[in-house]
């Protein structure tokens, strides 16, 4: 199960963080560091989904639980909307977000940003189909860390970011083609703690809260006996969507 394989893997950071080198130095034994490099992944995460499509009486809420090593965030895995195709696909892959910031005050605040981007394509030979998926985001946040001085440095997060992707459709006799955009803001916060190893890097555990509202147009090309029928959709919302997400990932702090 993947929770049985995810928990050796938060219990060996925290060890790493507590047996650190005797011979490192302390953390605040030099000049605080002026940049963050960080990657993080969503170890524990729970998604509401609430349903804005039309029509109302095909809205169907619901809720995801996921657990696991290398779980990809809510956002970094791509949001459904799928579902305008007659089929929701979304990019499960193990992904990374990674991150740059600048910190200032002695190390106790640090203004940066958030990005990932992922390109999948999902084909169905039995079927002569297949998907390209694209999606990105970019989020600045705004980080303070408590007790730089110190090994275990608390710290509280507030964000607010933009992102979007495409979903692209076609048949291999080209006779059904069909393509939703999507964009979404997203704002959050959160807290956790870094647990600095050696001065120049740390061990990163948090909580997250995010909020997303996805919206979506769509496309649609169909042919038959030679001609085309267009279908569209502008842009509309899909969905509320409210994330919980327990995250674990590292720091290294340089300049």
């Amino acid at each position: 199960m993947t929770m049985l394989r995810a928990l050796p893997f938060v219990l060996a950071l925290m060890v790493v963080a507590w047996v650190a080198p005797a011979a490192a130095a302390p953390a605040g034994s030099s000049r605080a560091k002026r940049f963050r490099l960080h990657a993080d992944t969503e170890f524990f995460g729970f998604t509401h989904f609430d349903d804005r499509r039309d029509p109302p009486s095909a809205r169907r809420d619901s809720n995801l639980v996921g657990f696991g090593i290398g779980r990809p965030t809510l956002l970094d895995s791509g949001v459904c909307a799928g579902g305008r195709l007659g089929q929701c696909v979304l990019s499960v892959r193990p992904t990374w977000g990674l991150g740059f910031g600048y910190a200032f005050a002695e190390q106790r605040a640090v203004i940066g940003a958030r990005f990932a981007f992922t390109v999948d394509g999902v084909f169905f030979p039995d079927a002569d189909e297949s998907f390209t998926l694209v999606g990105g985001q970019f989020v600045p946040y705004f980080r303070w860390i408590f007790l730089p001085e110190k090994r275990f440095r608390p710290y509280v997060e507030g964000r607010f970011g933009l992102g979007g992707g495409s979903i692209a459709f076609r048949d291999d006799d080209g006779d059904e083609r069909a393509r939703t955009g999507i964009i979404y803001p997203t704002v959050g916060f959160g807290g956790g703690l870094h647990i600095f190893v050696v001065d120049a890097f740390s061990v990163d555990l948090g909580l997250n809260f995010d909020y997303v509202a996805p919206h979506s147009r769509a496309r649609t090309e169909t042919t038959v006996l030679g001609v085309t029928v267009i279908n569209e959709r502008d842009w509309e919302q899909d969905y509320n969507i409210i994330n919980f997400g327990a995250l674990a990932g590292f720091s290294i702090w340089f300049g």
